[in-house]
């Protein structure tokens, strides 16, 4: 790492000046397939408002950035900015932490590093099969690997509240999907795109930083806890695939969208997110926990959880909502009989059941 050596050192670093020089042995380094360049810093502005934002002293006395991001911006690596990679090929990442104050915990989720060359060391023989590593404030590392089933992975710092400052960026392995039907069942069939690369951030990224696109806030294609082992409502477990995929994709997609409660919500029934809902000791999630409705009915989902962002997905994947935030709603119609557990994909400890009479 290279920065700015004069008064006030701390306050320049933060403000940008800084860069990395990679410095390979004479023979090279072993060849890969993709190579890839990451630099985590953090980013001390006096608030989340769109535009220009002027330096924050206390914040960075305090250690407490407005941002923690990747390659300067919240998004730079989501979304159409997320680098792809064919399946089956090797992937360097070259990673640097300009800090100015936090240790990085880097992990790519759903990966395991073949290779991590820790702290920038070229020379030594890499430890294997690792899944997150420490990144100092002002130094580096190098993780290898290769990924054997197509999707989009996340790469994230797993101080993982950090998520939320905009520490959040993807790879997208491309490949044929139904590969992935030897190791899992990902529940995407006839509701919609797949996972977006920033699924996982909070609606406290509400506002990026200037001259970014806002993030958007789509849960689709998180995967839902296992299927359980007998079919509702005609549709089979998911462990036959291609009868489940047709199963699905036979039920009609719902018209389903999120409001707020001042706005008029469907007729029909509601289920009210409980306050409390997102603790992982929570008990009672849902009221009622069970609901019993005639077909053709449209349910809505309130959530009344303070301060708490939910979604709802089919147990069998059906449909998934977008983010519920505080005082909004998310309605789905269901058109056929059966008995249809649901639960929250982020919490996944909320579960619901509707009968469709």
């Amino acid at each position: 790492m290279f920065h700015c050596a004069s008064p006030d050192i701390p306050v320049h670093i933060a403000n940008g000046m800084y860069g990395f020089v990679l410095v390979e042995p004479a023979e090279g380094l072993p060849t890969v397939d993709k190579e890839f360049y990451v630099v985590q810093s953090e980013i001390y502005a006096h608030s989340g408002d769109k535009g220009h934002q002027s330096f924050d002293i206390d914040r960075g006395e305090r250690m407490d950035p407005q941002y923690v991001v990747f390659n300067g911006a919240v998004g730079s690596l989501l979304k159409d900015n997320a680098p792809h990679v064919p399946l089956n090929q090797s992937v360097r990442i070259y990673i640097g932490n300009a800090g100015p104050n936090l240790v990085s915990s880097f992990h790519v989720i759903g990966q395991i590093f073949d290779n991590v060359y820790r702290e920038g060391d070229v020379i030594s023989p890499p430890p294997n099969g690792l899944q997150t590593t420490l990144i100092p404030a002002g130094g580096s590392t190098i993780v290898e690997f290769t990924p054997r089933v197509p999707g989009t992975f996340l790469l994230v710092d797993h101080a993982i509240f950090r998520l939320h400052r905009g520490a959040a960026g993807s790879i997208i392995v491309d490949g044929d999907k139904q590969l992935a039907s030897e190791i899992f069942n990902p529940i995407t069939a006839a509701q919609g795109p797949e996972m977006s690369a920033d699924s996982h951030l909070s609606h406290t990224m509400d506002n990026a930083m200037p001259g970014q696109n806002t993030p958007g806030h789509n849960m689709a294609g998180m995967t839902a806890p296992s299927e359980p082992p007998e079919s509702h409502a005609g549709i089979p477990p998911a462990s036959d695939p291609k009868k489940y995929a047709r199963a699905v994709a036979a039920n009609p997609a719902p018209t389903a969208s999120a409001s707020s409660v001042s706005a008029t919500m469907a007729a029909g029934a509601t289920i009210r997110i409980l306050p409390g809902a997102g603790n992982t000791n929570a008990t009672d999630t849902y009221s009622p926990q069970v609901l019993t409705i005639e077909r053709g009915t449209t349910v809505a989902w309130l959530n009344t959880d303070p301060g708490m962002v939910h979604n709802v997905g089919d147990d069998r994947g059906a449909f998934k909502s977008t983010l519920i935030r505080e005082d909004e709603s998310w309605n789905y119609t269901y058109n056929k009989k059966g008995v249809f557990p649901y639960h929250c994909l982020p919490h996944p400890w909320m579960k619901g059941e509707v009968i469709v009479k």
